[in-house]
């Protein structure tokens, strides 16, 4: 006769502690989406440094971060893709 054994899978994980494998993943994850958006927080500072050096006007600067903001809709769109 064929026995068959039935899983909770929920209640098996529920009873299984978080394992080091899972914190890294878990780190790592947060380690790429911190660093993810680091170069879009960082214009905001950046942009006056760059005015001055490069002696141009704000509005100048603009279509700058605007074709920055442009790559990263590109770079997420390609991305999603994967």
């Amino acid at each position: 006769m064929n026995h068959t054994n039935v899983v909770d899978v929920k209640a098996w994980i529920d009873t299984r502690p978080v394992s080091r494998s899972q914190w890294n993943v878990l780190l790592l994850c947060f380690i790429i989406i911190m660093l993810d958006g680091y170069d879009a927080a960082v214009m905001g500072f950046v942009a006056p440094a760059l005015i001055e050096d490069w002696g141009i006007s704000r509005a100048e600067m603009g279509p700058i971060l605007g074709a920055a903001m442009f790559g990263v809709a590109i770079g997420a769109g390609s991305g999603a893709a994967f």
